[in-house]
């Protein structure tokens, strides 16, 4: 009897771990998107500011076509005008913050820069992996634009 009642135990406390640590990662991924998100947002929004002045189109109209791609012809333009885009990423002495740097480049020789700190947390897994992997201070990353480059090809 007593070994029965343990390895119900047992089963119980297998089931609770196993839900448990379903929970667990479903919050952690909830989290990372939301950070991946976030992140996505300020770069699109400060793209969307600058490239309003140089093709005359609201900032909100730009937004909406980087994130949604539903305006074929101001893609086309966005696509056109855009050379690169990259985020480099700075540690600073305090490991808790970063500097995230966004560097663009357009085709008419004109650039756009702009930057923020993030908390560590604050900062996409791939980032936090590569500084953790490469020990070093300074991470850049190419930026794509997902729904304007997949529509230009």
């Amino acid at each position: 009897m007593k070994i029965i009642n343990l390895l119900g135990f047992g089963i119980v406390g297998t089931i609770v771990l196993v839900v448990g640590g379903l929970i667990i990662k479903g919050m952690i991924d909830k989290n990372e998107t939301q950070v991946k998100k976030d992140l996505d947002e300020w770069v699109d929004r400060l793209i969307a500011e600058s490239l309003s002045r140089k093709l005359d189109y609201s900032a909100s109209s730009i937004f909406q076509a980087l994130t949604k791609g539903e305006d074929t012809e101001l893609t086309r333009r966005i696509t056109e005008l855009i050379e690169s885009v990259e985020l480099v990423f700075q540690r600073r002495s305090s490991l808790s913050k970063v500097e995230v740097f966004l560097n663009a480049s357009f085709q008419d020789g004109t650039s756009f820069s702009a930057n923020t700190q993030r908390t560590w947390d604050d900062l996409p897994f791939p980032i936090r992996k590569e500084f953790l992997k490469r020990n070093d201070t300074s991470i850049t990353v190419p930026w794509n634009l997902p729904l304007v480059n997949s529509q230009s090809t």
